[in-house]
């Protein structure tokens, strides 16, 4: 099964999330997707601080899903308003 690293953000103001993944990061197993995020936590960090002013955004979480977990997250809610892109 693939994983992807997923960051979920909400922006000041905007009550849906927009949802990212990262393009050029898969895992064969949760276990692993966990491990770097965990270790690269410091990088990942810089990363939406370097995309995103922290100033403009809300709450932000990294996690693993499958294509198949961003897609159900996606039709969740908002009845799949939210907008997916790749960084």
């Amino acid at each position: 099964m693939k994983f992807l690293i997923t960051l979920i953000i909400f922006f000041n103001g905007e009550i849906s999330p927009k949802v990212y993944t990262y393009q050029f990061m898969d895992f064969t197993d949760y276990k692993t997707c966990e491990i770097f995020i965990n270790t690269k936590q410091d990088f990942l960090k810089q990363s939406i601080e370097g995309q995103f002013p922290a100033d403009t955004v809300s709450t932000s979480m990294v996690t693993c899903l499958t294509p198949q977990g961003v897609a159900e997250l996606k039709e969740y809610t908002m009845g799949g308003i939210w907008e997916q892109k790749r960084i």
